[in-house]
């Protein structure tokens, strides 16, 4: 890793921890009244440190300080306004010896503390935002800046996760007993009052109310499925770890009180400072946690500006986002402040330098590398990493082994002799430190050229292999053989041991530019690079001067080996897909169907077929207050009476009082809104309880509820489904749509999943599919339109509406329904739900606790965002998740 050391002065100031600060008057303060926080840098060095942040927070705009996350399924937000202060203690055992220790290096501490948080407790990065020693210095801890979610504090209880919108501090030791040594404690107060300025809050306040994140609970337990800020937590707004989640005795003997009092002190001083990078020139304000500028020139502020300035390091000032961030253009090289990473920007993207050969072959200069806040840098989506080109030959210091570099892997040069046989020559070879090596991703082995046909055997009727990738491809057919145009006096024989060295890269297929179709169906396709082209009219058939007699028909399950590409409408559209490039067109043949005497009679579906979700259940005696834009109908089953209400007027009714009751629209367009009934997205600026079609307040025999109850068109129900993000890519955004789809649809053509005796099909629960309703529609328009662009389509296996059920993570391989559920998931109708799907390079996986708690069955959100990123349609998406489906429009 390339890292731009600095050197950084620790001090502390002695303070008496009651007494109130005093300030100098003068327009420029004095540097070292700020507390000093020291880097990130200071404590995660080496590659190995580096490697364990698996955990990187999500921002999607570079040039906004908003947080777009919406309040859906598992989409917990990474950046949050700061409400709160958390204090712990490490709660080391007060019989070590390194525990409570002013001798112990800290920094040793930290780095352990780390490992155990990232790795074995698989967080990803340490949970704590901030660390505080013994001896008062302050540590940068928890990577992303201001605002970052942490992982520190999450009350099982109540299953509210309190690391969103709180600060997490730590005091390295344990105060169960032990009194917190005062440099530590004025640190600390220091800390709390600078944070508590610059995002406008009082720590002094003992009453605060803010909305908390919280997840459903399920069979007794905390679902992380879904969650939103759908409670309220009242109490102070600098409290220990005990006061959030029971049986934690953290912080121990610190007197809170005292720290409130004096940290308040502090924030009076510190809210009126502007500062000044020691880097530069310019002066700034921190105001609710985000820079606003105040001058270009500290030493020429605006008239009537008196606030004093302080100079302040590099690194603590890109804690905080910048309030009018510029896009910055492609070829910008830049870097977190707390982290030696540089990126170049290209197409938007943050590219990794991968280490400073790369750095230094692409003539780069850190004089040029711009320092960016942690959540600017982070508003940049990560790009492929910038790489040493293909074909660079690296040795490494280590065990003196020999790597090419292909396509951005390591590739391991396994003898002197495969060196010659691929005319690698020894002059070329680079030498580099071991780190730079393993930021590779192993991608095989160089041991036969490329091209190399092989066998364990001459008999003719033994397998053929072909060196490809840096692996063995297995040759399935003479067909495919003689296709390639191979020459069978050019298979070598090797030993079993030798043909096992090479990884396995799956089978050869047909090569590019060959012509097939399945068996029995008329769609012509061109194959390039594995992947299948639709040639879509003879127009374009005939412009590329291609002739039926060389078109191969296949058996459907051949042809079902080539992914989906897209089509061929022209030349110009040829040209594009042999230049690597997506083609514009996104039409798609018709999936082949299986031969007729495997096909099952489908249900019948059609576009006007309606569904009934479960919303909410209410105690009998509970008031439900119902009104709607339009006229409505509310009819009681318990005194067979109706009444019409006009638009905007309420209707309030209990189960009690009317029995079984309909609200019914007088209009299609009529939207209801149940004003007793409130679910919110993060910030509370949208309340998911307005919806189309009608309601019903019912008692369930079943499940001895009374159930409020939406009945509406069933495509207008899946336009409301919160389980996916407007800001996901389009193909995934539609694999989800046919996906989630396919689940309703089997359910509802199987009287429900709860039975035909239940009063709801489905709930909006993640149980079911969690449905928020109208107001999503607007929220998310993105899902809608892809629902739109997906229309009447749905999964097929054996000819049935397949039940596909999906997860928010599988961990990184998919799990068997059978061995997770069994039941009626081990017959032969849920072959597709067989798991072991593993999810592909570069899947940005979720926190440890969510993907616990998912199941991990079928397509893995996570997953499938990657192989959208990858260029995947979404047809390919779900036949890379649901093994033998088909993808049929049914109405």
């Amino acid at each position: 890793m390339i890292r731009r050391w600095k050197k950084y002065s620790l001090f502390a100031v002695a303070w008496c921890v009651l007494s109130m600060p005093f300030f100098a008057s003068a327009q420029t303060a004095a540097d070292g009244t700020v507390p000093t926080i020291l880097p990130r840098a200071l404590w995660e060095t080496g590659a190995s440190a580096n490697n364990l942040l698996n955990w990187i927070p999500e921002d999607n705009d570079p040039t906004s300080v908003e947080n777009e996350n919406p309040n859906s399924n598992s989409n917990i937000p990474d950046y949050s306004p700061v409400d709160r202060f958390v204090i712990h203690d490490t709660g080391c055992s007060p019989t070590s010896a390194r525990c409570n220790s002013d001798t112990v290096d800290p920094i040793s501490v930290i780095q352990s503390m780390y490992r155990n948080h990232a790795q074995v407790r698989g967080w990803g990065d340490i949970g704590y935002h901030y660390i505080i020693d013994r001896k008062g210095n302050i540590y940068e801890g928890r990577y992303g800046g201001n605002g970052t979610r942490g992982a520190h504090v999450y009350d099982n209880k109540n299953c509210r996760n309190f690391n969103v919108g709180t600060v997490g501090i730590t005091i390295l030791g344990n105060y169960g007993n032990a009194q917190v040594p005062a440099a530590a404690v004025n640190a600390l107060a220091q800390l709390v009052g600078w944070l508590s300025a610059v995002n406008n809050i009082n720590p002094a306040d003992t009453a605060r109310s803010t909305p908390v994140w919280t997840n459903l609970t399920t069979n007794g337990k905390c679902d992380t499925h879904f969650g939103g800020f759908s409670s309220l937590y009242a109490g102070p707004t600098v409290l220990g770890h005990m006061d959030l989640e029971a049986g934690n005795p953290d912080p121990g003997t610190l007197n809170m009180p005292a720290l409130r009092t004096v940290a308040a002190q502090w924030r009076e001083a510190y809210k009126n400072y502007i500062y000044q990078d020691k880097n530069d020139k310019a002066a700034v304000a921190i105001d609710g946690g985000v820079i606003k500028m105040i001058s270009d020139n500290a030493t020429a502020l605006p008239a009537g500006e008196t606030r004093p300035v302080v100079k302040i390091n590099t690194n603590q000032l890109a804690l905080f986002p910048h309030e009018n961030a510029v896009k910055l253009p492609d070829g910008t090289l830049i870097k977190s402040s707390g982290r030696g990473d540089i990126y170049r920007l290209e197409n938007g993207e943050r590219r990794h330098v991968t280490s400073p050969g790369v750095f230094r072959m692409l003539g780069l200069s850190l004089t040029d590398v711009k320092v960016l806040a942690d959540r600017d840098l982070l508003g940049y989506a990560s790009g492929d990493p910038l790489s040493y080109p293909d074909g660079t030959l690296l040795q490494s210091p280590k065990d003196g082994k020999v790597y090419l570099i292909k396509d951005g892997e390591r590739r391991h040069i396994i003898s002197s002799a495969a060196f010659k046989q691929n005319k690698f020559k020894e002059k070329d070879i680079i030498k580099v430190p071991e780190d730079e090596v393993a930021a590779y991703v192993s991608g095989g082995i160089v041991g036969l050229p490329e091209g190399t046909l092989f066998s364990v055997s001459p008999k003719v009727t033994a397998p053929n292999y072909v060196v490809m990738n840096g692996g063995k491809k297995f040759i399935p057919s003479w067909d495919i053989f003689n296709a390639w145009k191979f020459d069978k006096k050019k298979i070598r024989v090797i030993a079993k041991k030798d043909l096992d060295l090479y990884p396995d890269k799956g089978e050869l297929l047909l090569p590019d530019a060959s012509l097939i179709r399945a068996a029995g169906m008329p769609e012509i396709y061109i194959v390039h690079k594995q992947k299948k082209y639709w040639i879509g009219s003879y127009g374009a058939f005939a412009e590329l001067k291609l002739n039926m007699t060389a078109v191969k028909t296949l058996p459907v399950t051949e042809t079902g080996k080539y992914r989906s590409g897209g089509t061929i409408a022209s030349s110009a559209d040829w040209q594009t897909v042999i230049q690597g490039k997506p083609l514009a067109t996104a039409a798609v043949a018709p999936a082949p169907v299986q031969p007729a005497q495997k096909q099952l009679v489908p249900v019948a579906t059609s576009a006007g077929q309606t569904i009934k979700v479960g919303l909410f259940s209410a105690a009998a005696a509970d008031n439900v207050s119902v009104t709607a834009n339009g006229s409505f109908t509310v009819r009681s089953g318990k005194t067979s009476t109706e009444k019409t209400y006009a638009a905007g007027e309420i209707a309030a009714t209990t189960w009690n009082t009317s029995g079984d009751t309909t609200f019914t629209a007088h209009n299609a367009g009529t939207i209801f809104t149940v004003n007793s009934y409130h679910v919110y997205n993060w910030d509370k600026s949208v309340d998911f309880n307005i919806f189309r079609g009608n309601l019903s307040l019912v008692y369930s025999q079943k499940s001895n509820k009374v159930w409020m109850v939406n009945v509406l068109p069933f495509e207008e129900y899946l336009q409301g489904l919160g389980e996916a993000l407007n800001t996901d890519a389009p193909e995934y955004r539609k694999a989800f749509a046919v996906a989630a789809r396919s689940y309703a649809l089997y359910h509802l053509s199987n009287n429900g999943k709860y039975g035909a005796d239940e009063v709801y099909h489905l709930n909006n629960t993640p149980s079911d599919q969690v449905y928020r309703g109208y107001a999503w529609e607007g929220y998310a328009p993105n899902l809608v339109e892809a629902t739109k662009a997906t229309a009447g389509e749905v999964m097929k296996y054996n000819g049935k509406i397949a039940r596909t059920v999906y997860s928010s993570d599988s961990g990184g391989t998919t799990k068997n329904a059978c061995s997770l559920w069994g039941g009626e998931f081990c017959n032969a109708d849920y072959g597709y739900l067989a798991g072991g799907i593993t999810d592909p390079e570069g899947t940005v996986r979720r926190d440890a606790a969510t993907i616990a708690a998912s199941h991990g069955v079928g397509m893995s959100a996570t997953g499938a965002r990657r192989l959208a990123e990858l260029g995947k349609t979404y047809k390919e998406i779900l036949a890379y998740y649901y093994k033998g489906i088909s993808v049929e429009k049914v109405y």
